[in-house]
């Protein structure tokens, strides 16, 4: 599989409910963090592996044989490579 223009594939990380027993409130829960799993040819920043941050609520949606996540535009969907 192989990505078009600036787009880039991540995986979201999920975060625990609780934390040694303590539940989280609903703002530690969604952090928008992500591990990248495939760059379009066009990224000039974002690489295979990296760990993102992206807004909340964007993203697409996508599957593909085993692979599931979310697919933002580079310059436009993510927040900052960490």
């Amino acid at each position: 599989m192989k990505l078009l223009g600036e787009r880039v594939l991540v995986k979201p990380i999920k975060t625990e409910n609780n934390k040694n027993g303590i539940i989280l409130p609903e703002s530690e829960k969604n952090k928008q963090l992500g591990e990248v799993l495939e760059v379009g040819v066009k990224c000039q920043v974002v690489k295979k592996g990296d760990m993102v941050k992206y807004y909340s609520n964007t993203g697409i949606p996508f599957e593909y044989k085993d692979v599931k996540g979310l697919v933002f535009q580079e310059s436009t969907g993510l927040i900052a490579v960490l």
